[in-house]
């Protein structure tokens, strides 16, 4: 972990509020060094700098909850009316 990183944690989770890196508000927050070179006024419209790439392995299921829900023994029926109000037996 960087200095910057556990300073700025450190002041974030100081147990009196009035001590905390947010007392005045969440401007000192962005003027942290942890946070230096971000571009606050334009965040929201750039890319992330990770963009995760979905693999989807063989043994994972793409059912949905109702595919499954229909098959479960715990549940009382496999109609949609018994579905939509959840009835476990």
């Amino acid at each position: 972990m960087t200095p910057e990183a556990k300073n700025l944690i450190e002041n974030m989770l100081r147990l009196d509020p009035n001590d905390r890196i947010t007392k005045n508000g969440s401007d000192a927050l962005r003027k942290h060094k942890f946070f230096e070179g971000i571009d606050w006024e334009n965040i929201r419209t750039m890319a992330g700098p990770i963009i995760p790439q979905r693999k989807i392995e063989e043994n994972v299921t793409t059912r949905t909850f109702n595919d499954l829900e229909k098959n479960n023994p715990f549940f009382k029926g496999n109609s949609e009316e018994s579905l939509n109000k959840c009835e476990v037996v």
